[in-house]
């Protein structure tokens, strides 16, 4: 967001939450539910939804909070809304590396329900039941932008 707001980018992918956005055009591009990612042997992975509750007492597995703010505190906000602060553990730098972390059973996690396509052995993906937070990820400019390499970026990425 620095980037943009300083001049030094001329475009973004962003996810649109993030402060100070609406001063810029956003086009959002996906949005997608969020999924909790547990280990295949945890009691929940055999519910067809998982109350986020049930999860109070669990290690939850993220991405550092410079990685996504608003990734990051979605999950935060989450949690906080089911009643509960979670437990940080391991704090890995991808969110595929999450994934690998939940395998190997040292935590459970919430990702992008597109990270249900990782196909990694012993883990299992489930809906959130009720209010599950949604991920979304934007093109972001400014409003009234004139170059036309950044009118035409725009332009193709939107097409």
């Amino acid at each position: 967001m620095t980037g943009l707001q300083d001049g030094s980018l001329d475009a973004a992918f962003l996810r649109p939450n993030v402060a100070g956005i609406e001063a810029f055009h956003l086009h959002v591009l996906s949005e997608e539910p969020m999924l909790v990612a547990l280990p295949a042997s945890h009691h929940a992975a055999a519910q067809q939804e998982v109350d986020l509750a049930t999860l109070s007492k669990e290690t939850f597995l993220l991405v550092p909070r410079w990685f996504g703010p608003t990734f990051y505190d979605s999950i935060i906000g989450a949690s906080r809304k089911a009643g509960f602060e979670p437990v940080i553990g391991e704090v890995a730098p991808v969110i595929g590396s999450v994934v690998v972390l939940v395998a190997a059973e040292l935590g459970v996690s919430i990702v992008p329900a597109s990270m249900s396509r990782l196909q990694v052995a012993g883990i299992a993906y489930r809906p959130i039941a009720a209010d599950a937070p949604i991920d979304a990820v934007a093109l972001v400019h400014r409003r009234q932008e004139t170059s036309p390499v950044v009118r035409n970026f725009v332009a193709r990425t939107l097409a």
